[in-house]
Formats: C-alpha cells, sequence, structure tokens
C-alpha cells in the first residue's frame, strides 16, 4: 500500500507518470491502486475473482508474494495447507461468523491469531541439509497466481499481465538492522540465518516467480535485478516497504516496460536514470 496511500506509492506516482508523459487524461487512463496490507495471495485471488476482475483492465501489474514469503517456511517441510486455509477459513467458515453483528469481531480475531503466530516463535539452530525444493515450498503462490490471472482472462481475453521479482533489503544493511522487529521474518530466527542466507532465500523464490512469468507467457518485470546494485537501505525503510523514492523508482521502471512494449506512448524518462544514479551502489568501471 505504500507509506502515503495517496502520494507515496508506485500505483500513485504510475498515475503521475501516465498523466505526465503520455497525454491521457484520468478518463483515459485509470489506474486502481489494489493493495492490502498484509494480504496472502489467497486473499487477493479471492478479491481478483470476487471484484476486481469487473473493472476489465488492460494491464495488470502484479507484485505478490511478500506475505506468502513470510508466511512459508522455507527451511521447513512443504507445506500441506495453504496459509489462508490454516489461519482464516475455520474462523470464516465457523457460525460465529454468519452472526452479523459478531462478523466484525471474528475478522479482527483472524488478524490477531496471524500476528500472534509472525511474532510468537522459539529461536532454534539451523538444523543440516539442503531446503526443500522452493515449487513445492510455495505451490499454493503459484495456485493463486494462477487464479488471479484465470479471473481477470476471464473477462479480458487481452490483458496484459506483469509479474514481479521482489525486491528486498538483504544483504545490504547493518546487523542491528538486521536483527530489529523489522530486519528479519520469524523463520530466519527459528533458523538462526544470517544476512546472506536471507538473501539466498529470497533468490530462491524470485527464481520461482521468473520461471512463472515464463512458463505463462506473461510479462515479467524483474525488480529484484533492476534494486540489485542499488543502495537498498536508504531506499527502504524495512527489509520489504520502500521510502517514497523507491515506490517512485518502482513506477519508472514499470512505465519504462510499458512504453518499450509499445502499451502505452509516452516519452522516455530521464528521471529513471536519475533516480539509478543517485542510489548506485557499484564502484565505478576503471573501463
Amino acid at each position: 500500500m505504500g507509506h502515503n496511500v495517496d502520494t507515496g506509492n508506485y500505483p500513485a506516482h504510475l498515475r503521475r507518470l501516465l498523466a505526465e508523459r503520455t497525454g491521457y487524461s484520468r478518463d483515459e487512463a485509470e489506474v486502481i491502486n489494489a493493495g492490502v496490507a498484509g494480504w496472502v495471495s489467497g486473499q487477493i485471488a479471492l478479491l481478483a475473482e470476487r471484484e476486481l476482475k469487473d473493472y476489465r483492465p488492460d494491464i495488470v501489474f502484479l507484485y505478490v508474494g511478500w506475505n506468502d514469503f513470510q508466511s512459508y517456511d522455507p527451511l521447513g517441510p512443504p507445506p500441506e495447507q495453504s496459509y489462508f486455509d490454516q489461519r482464516y477459513k475455520s474462523i470464516l467458515d465457523s457460525p460465529l461468523a454468519n452472526v452479523p453483528r459478531l462478523k466484525s469481531l471474528v475478522l479482527l480475531y483472524a488478524l490477531f491469531s496471524k500476528a500472534s503466530q509472525v511474532f510468537d516463535r522459539v529461536t532454534v539452530i539451523r538444523s543440516p541439509g539442503s531446503p526443500p525444493d522452493p515449487g513445492a515450498t510455495y505451490r499454493f503462490l503459484i495456485y493463486n497466481m494462477d487464479r488471479i490471472v484465470a479471473a481477470f482472462r476471464a473477462e479480458n481475453p487481452n490483458v496484459t499481465v506483469m509479474v514481479a521479482t521482489l525486491a528486498g533489503r538483504w544483504p545490504n544493511e547493518s546487523r542491528e538492522l538486521f536483527e530489529s522487529r523489522q530486519g528479519r521474518i520469524w523463520w530466519m530466527r527459528k533458523h538462526g540465518l544470517d544476512r546472506e542466507d536471507a538473501a539466498a532465500m529470497l533468490a530462491r523464490l524470485n527464481a520461482v516467480l521468473r520461471d512463472y512469468a515464463v512458463s505463462r507467457g506473461l510479462v515479467l518485470v524483474d525488480l529484484a535485478a533492476a534494486f540489485e546494485p542499488l543502495n537498498r537501505p536508504r531506499l527502504m525503510r524495512d527489509f520489504a516497504h520502500m521510502h517514497d523514492e523507491g515506490y517512485e523508482l518502482i513506477a519508472e521502471i514499470i512505465f519504462d516496460h510499458l512504453r518499450r512494449r509499445g502499451l502505452v506512448e509516452g516519452m522516455e524518462s530521464s528521471r529513471l536514470a536519475a533516480l539509478r544514479k543517485k542510489y548506485w551502489d557499484r564502484p565505478a568501471s576503471k573501463h
């Protein structure tokens, strides 16, 4: 959702870029921010199937997976049940959920249960051995991504779906930041992972997302690769969320993909190059 839902997230920046660089009016180009803080892919799929598909969008940009990454332990056994079903379905299917005056309390309890699961963990030492196949760890994410794409294609077969990899801060942060509450995920504490391990685990999920986009014929927007050479501690508030110019950079990258693919007509951006230069974190080449 961004730190400011009116101006400080990538949909807001993208809306501004379309107006400034293409000449589209608000009636000609509409940008809908459908992000909901804390939602896993199962919830997003339901929203797409029950509401978002009715907008019949021409282009859908999916930056989905962070909350699934936090919910599934990539070093544990592959999940037999989706996180959504584990945490919410039994509660929402209970008799209490059908009582109008109690429904809000049931939903609030579901949210509290999720928060409790995330932070109430016992730290143990990581056991040796290779992690499970990430395709198995994130199979419910892929299943839900397919549901999302199918929902939009059912209403508009010509929709362009863009899938992004996840840009994270690891390992480019201080140990103090990494060990803070917003610096790492519960299962990283559980297995005693360090910053390099955290980056490697995120890279495994990003490989799944890249393969997903290619195998389904979708447009890949590789945000992880775009942010990798940049100073991410300056761009990011925590391991997943951006400061304003981080979200602006995401919007610039999306707009550049739209322009280069001929999905919109617009001017090439000098701002994209300026932001990359401002946050570039690699030594200049001697050649």
